[in-house]
């Protein structure tokens, strides 16, 4: 097994660094399923660890110029995923040695059409709390640094091929482990002064089976059962009682008031009908009084006709043909 960060800076968005790892989408030297030499990627690439989704806003929603950091660590076999899963966690317990799960972002792919298991890692460059930069492969000048050390002692516990083919003593073994604990112990000192967490009692005590447990379903199950809800308080339920049954009172009145308020807006409607119709019969009549008077026309010698017709209407009628 060998670890490599590749070359670029991640100067660019996420979109062309998840497109190689997905497949999403063709780039120049990769078109649909096919990678780099061309060979179709069968079985497709899969994800092992994080949210593709939530990694791509994160890169490109960094401010700092450096953008991402990717690699692969890559087998010379087909590995379980028991084992896949354990070295995992102890990359990243080694690379973001002191910072918490909340404080990091890494997303895990494997690629394995090539009959070997290529797990590829994509990491914002930003600490997710304070958004300072983040760089878990700093460059240094040592002949064997932290993944070194890391990779070596990987490879002789998972019983895999070391690049450099040389099979550790148990001397050698212990020297490993012991500069391995060192670089870590350091590297977990730097995060820890750079990178503080705030609030942390107040993290732990708001999601502790979040930051504990990532195992637990949201809705519980039979083995991590959720506690009984308390009983009511026997001096409040005679007011609930009350409540309930005042409710049930004020819903049967409401349901009879509708038809009465049916009722009512048919008696309004009528009504003012009624007085609209009242109201110009009574302004006919005014009109007809006043052309009775204008033209010297005593009103009980009016013809007989008004006695039987709508004496307003008709006078006005007379008016209109003069």
């Amino acid at each position: 097994m060998l670890i490599k960060f590749f070359n670029h800076r991640g100067t660019a968005k996420s979109d062309s660094a998840l497109a190689y790892l997905l497949s999403e989408a063709p780039l120049k030297y990769l078109s649909g399923t096919r990678d780099r030499r061309g060979v179709v990627r069968n079985p497709a690439p899969a994800v092992v660890k994080g949210h593709p989704e939530l990694t791509r806003k994160l890169i490109n929603q960094c401010r700092n110029k450096n953008k991402y950091t990717s690699g692969v660590i890559s087998c010379e076999r087909m590995i379980s995923k028991t084992d896949e899963k354990e070295i995992i966690r102890r990359f990243e317990r080694v690379a973001f040695a002191g910072l918490r799960e909340y404080q990091f972002d890494c997303l895990w792919i494997r690629h394995s059409h090539l009959g070997r298991t290529e797990l590829h890692f994509l990491v914002p460059k930003n600490e997710l709390t304070g958004l300072k930069a983040l760089n878990i492969n700093p460059p240094r000048l040592r002949k064997e640094g932290l993944y070194d050390c890391w990779r070596k002692t990987i490879n002789h516990e998972f019983n895999l091929k070391d690049p450099s083919g040389v099979q550790l003593l148990p001397a050698e073994r212990n020297r490993l482990t012991q500069k391995l604990a060192k670089l870590v112990a350091a590297r977990a000192a730097y995060n820890r002064s750079r990178y503080p967490v705030v609030n942390q009692e107040r993290i732990e005590v708001l999601a502790p089976s979040r930051c504990q447990d990532r195992t637990r379903s949201p809705g519980g199950s039979p083995a991590t059962p959720r506690p009984a809800l308390s009983a009511a308080q026997p001096a409040a339920r005679p007011s609930v009682e009350r409540l309930g049954r005042a409710t049930r009172t004020l819903g049967r009145a409401c349901q009879q008031l509708d038809p009465a308020g049916c009722e009512l807006g048919r008696a309004t409607g009528a009504l003012q009908g009624r007085l609209a119709e009242r109201f110009d019969r009574r302004r006919r009549s005014v009109a007809s009084k006043g052309l009775f008077a204008r033209y010297g026309i005593p009103e009980a010698q009016s013809p007989s006709a008004l006695h039987d017709l709508d004496r307003g209407e008709l006078v006005l009628d007379l008016a209109d043909n003069l």
